[in-house]
C-alpha cells in the first residue's frame, strides 16, 4: 500500500467506528428506554444496530459501558479547560471553565445523559458505576489542581476539597437537569452552583502560593 493509501484508510476507518459506536448508543438508548436496563440484553442491542454481539463488545466491553462511554474524553477536556483558564484567572474561574466544557460534552449527547440520570437512579448497579467514576473524576482533578496551585495533595487538604466541592457543585445541577427531563437549562443550573460554591474556592485559592 501507498503513503497515501495508508494517509486515507485510517480516517475512513475511524468514521466507520464511530458510526457504529453512534449506531450502538442509538440502539441503546432505544431499548433501555423502551423496555428498561435490566430487561435489556447486549444481543438486542447489537441486533437493534444491526451489528454482531462480538462487534458490540469491540466498542464497549460491557452493557453498561455503553452509558458510560467517553468518560476519559471528558476528563481530558474538562483538565485542559481548568489548566488554560486557572494560569489567567481563579481557581473558581478554572473549575467553572472545567464545568463548561463537561456541560457542552452533555449537552453534545442530551438524550443519553437524560436517559443515564433516569436509570441510575432505579438500578443500583448502575449507582455503583456512577459513584466509583465520581471518585475517580474527584481524584484526577486532585491531582490537577495541586499542580497548578503548588500544593502536595497528600498533606494539603486543599486540592481534593476543591475537587471534592467542584464535582458536589456538578452532580446537584445535573442531578436537577436530569429530574427535569431536560426543562431546566444545564448551563445556568451549572452556573448557579458555581456562584454558590465560589466562597469556598476563593478560600482554598487565597491560602495557596502559585508556582
Amino acid at each position: 500500500m501507498t503513503a497515501t493509501g495508508t494517509e486515507h484508510a485510517v480516517p475512513r476507518r475511524d468514521a466507520r467506528t464511530e458510526r457504529t459506536r453512534r449506531a450502538l448508543t442509538a440502539a441503546a438508548i432505544r431499548r433501555f428506554s423502551e423496555q428498561g436496563y435490566d430487561a435489556t440484553t447486549v444481543d438486542q442491542i447489537a441486533a437493534e444496530a444491526g451489528v454482531t454481539q462480538r462487534t458490540y463488545f469491540h466498542h464497549f466491553p460491557t452493557k453498561e459501558a455503553v452509558l458510560f462511554g467517553g468518560y476519559e474524553a471528558r476528563l481530558h477536556d474538562a483538565t485542559d479547560a481548568f489548566r488554560t483558564a486557572v494560569r489567567f484567572g481563579s481557581l473558581a474561574e478554572g473549575l467553572h471553565a472545567a464545568t463548561s466544557a463537561l456541560v457542552a460534552a452533555i449537552e453534545a449527547q442530551r438524550d443519553l445523559f437524560l436517559l443515564r440520570g433516569r436509570l441510575y437512579r432505579e438500578t443500583p448497579a448502575l449507582r455503583a458505576t456512577m459513584l466509583r467514576l465520581n471518585e475517580d473524576w474527584i481524584d484526577n482533578v486532585t491531582f490537577v489542581v495541586a499542580d497548578e496551585l503548588g500544593i502536595d495533595p497528600a498533606t494539603d487538604v486543599g486540592a481534593r476539597l476543591a475537587a471534592t466541592v467542584a464535582n458536589s457543585a456538578n452532580r446537584v445541577a445535573i442531578d436537577l437537569w436530569t429530574a427535569s427531563g431536560g426543562a431546566l437549562d444545564l448551563a445556568t443550573l451549572a452556573r448557579d452552583a458555581a456562584d454558590a460554591i465560589r466562597p469556598a474556592l476563593d478560600a482554598i485559592d487565597h491560602r495557596t502560593v502559585r508556582l
